[in-house]
């Protein structure tokens, strides 16, 4: 039988911290989203929609989450 998952109410930061997506499922999301656009998928793409997403982001912890994902797309390994 399949758990219930229980309600639990959050206000402020709390809120946004509980229900931010994981790196890896926002990057998927901007990935999907860029490919049904029909856009290649690069460097340049990536940042672009992840600039966006920057600027319209409703809190500085969304802010932070994208801005940290722009880190990841623009890392060099050495």
């Amino acid at each position: 039988m399949p758990q219930r998952k229980q309600a639990v109410i959050l206000s402020g930061s709390a809120f946004l911290q509980a229900y931010l997506p994981s790196e890896e499922e926002t990057m998927g999301r901007v990935v999907v989203e860029l490919l049904a656009a029909g856009k290649n998928l690069n460097r340049k793409n990536l940042c672009a929609k992840l600039l966006n997403l920057v600027e319209t982001s409703g809190s500085a912890d969304e802010e932070r989450h994208y801005m940290q994902l722009i880190r990841l797309v623009l890392e060099r390994d050495s």
